[in-house]
């Protein structure tokens, strides 16, 4: 079995030894951010999250920390102020997982936003958000357009807006909040699920946990208790018995699919509207595509939410209504994914029309419970649900995530994070003998902890050898595994490398691989292969591309 730096079945037992400041459920960004937020204000920390860390909402967005230009169109001035200064600090905590990129927003006549409105939509914007001259706006005429999007339709073409919209791995973002927090001394449990409150005269005071990898059960006591469980919110509200419980959220599905450069060779990030007068993205990721999100009210599964056909035939709809792609069909989909947003409910509004702004509200047992928001506001959301608790708790501490470097991401500017990234692309190029581009992938992904992450080859060479896989996989499941508290194969190729998305055709052919190196490590039977390769199929059976 492959030693870990997190003791699972230790961790649980000392988890019950002592009382917390605070409780924290849900590992996703919020709650992660909260643990780091909590921790790093000097509080007893733990957090439990009854799956995967970002394996909910925070592992399904559209992969940008944006400032929220939609958000004019509904007059939401204040948050998108909000999420605009977030981004630039979020950028600058983590370099290596958020960075700029340019966006390009196309302008037709009779179109959604005119030429003039979107160049006043995007000066408010960039006012609203604080915006540095070297990222604002530059308004292209036709012929520049289209040098930067030839696919683009021409038809009533004006021309386009380029702007700067920030990228990240909203996975791995979540996964450098736990581990950072985890760092700083807070204890974080995935699989691990909050089944029943304990009180004392009606106040909350303790949780019962169960262990879903161990199946054992856990009483844990803390002084306080935070809900963010995303779009579970209402599921763990409602087991407080001391509440009559009112329903707070409205889930949203979107979905983004996934298409080959081959078949979509878009160069640019390209931003634009939909017929029905929606927006959407097409974003080029690893020699791929992606393009989303729809925005439908739904009340179906949250652990599995459907991505359904009609929902995916709609973005290609979109796909061909603006660009020179008339043929593109469901079969050239390659792979997509469905998240739920935990929308404040709003009687008598449609989905695209809920604010994303988050609320934060207090149990008569004393769960403070933070919901809704958006992924690039996650750390003030954080620092509201710790503000509260410091209250709670009578406690004097001010919130320190404003300039607290991620894990990965401790450099001091963008250009020493781009020569340490020079310079390490070499030496991972030749440690793992791999591409320049497989190589920067793989530094992007790590940051800084590159070095710890490359000291685990000869741990991998020896599974590599033995299942005949490649290194750079092998060596990416041991870390994880080692490191990043991965306990399931989804863990890994879903969101500690995202390879389920990008890189499906290859995962195809090495999932079993992957599998087996897995189970290997973990010391795991034959039958968990077998119940971890039938959850791979059904993953793929979901996209109904098979």
């Amino acid at each position: 079995m492959l030693d870990s730096i997190f003791s699972r079945e230790q961790s649980f037992v000392k988890a019950t030894e002592q009382e917390w400041d605070v409780i924290i459920i849900g590992g996703g960004a919020t709650g992660c951010g909260a643990a780091l937020d909590a921790v790093s204000r000097g509080l007893k920390t733990l957090l439990v999250e009854k799956a995967d860390f970002a394996s909910g909402t925070s592992g399904r967005s559209t992969k940008l920390i944006h400032g929220g230009l939609r958000y004019l169109k509904n007059m939401e001035f204040a948050l998108v102020r909000e999420v605009g200064l977030e981004r630039a600090i979020l950028q600058r905590n983590a370099r290596h997982l958020v960075y700029r990129d340019p966006m390009f927003l196309p302008v037709y006549k009779g179109g959604e936003l005119g030429w003039t409105t979107t160049a006043l939509a995007l000066w408010v914007y960039e006012w609203l958000a604080g915006v540095e001259s070297s990222e604002r706006r530059v308004m292209l005429s036709v012929k520049d357009t289209l040098a930067q999007l030839p696919l683009l339709q021409t038809k009533g073409l004006l021309g386009s807006a380029k702007y700067f919209e920030y990228r990240t791995d909203d996975a791995r973002l979540t996964l450098a909040l736990a581990l950072s927090a985890r760092h700083k001394g807070a204890t974080l449990l995935n699989y691990a699920k909050v089944e029943e409150f304990i009180y004392e005269a009606q106040q909350l005071k303790g949780v019962v946990v169960k262990d879903e990898a161990g199946a054992a059960s856990y009483r844990l006591r803390a002084r306080c208790f935070v809900n963010a469980a995303g779009p579970w919110v209402d599921r763990i509200s409602s087991l407080d018995k001391t509440t009559v419980h009112q329903p707070k959220l409205a889930g949203s599905r979107g979905i983004h699919i996934v298409l080959s450069s081959f078949d979509f060779p878009l160069k640019q990030a390209v931003y634009f509207d939909a017929p029905d007068g929606r927006m959407v993205f097409a974003i080029p990721r690893e020699q791929m595509v992606y393009v989303g999100t729809t925005d439908v009210f739904y009340k179906g599964s949250l652990e599995d939410p459907e991505i359904p056909v009609k929902e995916m035939e709609y973005l290609l709809s979109c796909v061909r209504d603006k660009f020179q792609l008339k043929n593109i069909t469901l079969s050239q989909i390659h792979s997509a994914w469905s998240g739920v947003r935990p929308l404040v409910m709003e009687q008598g509004k449609a989905e695209g029309k809920i604010s994303r702004k988050d609320e934060l509200y207090t149990s008569k047992s004393g769960l403070i419970t933070i919901t809704g928001g958006k992924l690039t506001g996650y750390r003030k959301m954080a620092q509201r649900a710790m503000d509260a608790v410091c209250k709670q708790l009578q406690y004097n501490g001010s919130s320190r995530t404003i300039q607290l470097p991620l894990w990965g991401g401790n450099f001091p500017s963008d250009e020493a994070f781009g020569y340490f990234v020079s310079i390490k692309i070499v030496e991972v190029m030749e440690a793992l003998n791999i591409l320049s581009y497989e190589a920067e992938l793989l530094v992007r992904r790590y940051g800084d902890h590159t070095d710890a992450f490359l000291a685990y080859i000869p741990k991998a060479n020896y599974y590599a050898q033995k299942y005949q896989a490649s290194l750079s996989l092998t060596l990416q499941i041991v870390y994880a595994i080692a490191v990043e508290q991965a306990l399931k194969p989804e863990d890994v190729y879903i969101r500690r490398t995202t390879d389920f998305y990008f890189r499906t055709v290859d995962l195809k052919q090495n999932y079993k691989k992957l599998i087996a190196i897995m189970a290997d490590c973990l010391s795991q039977d034959e039958a968990w292969i077998k119940a971890e390769e039938t959850v791979f199929l059904a993953h793929v059976q979901n996209l109904r591309l098979d």
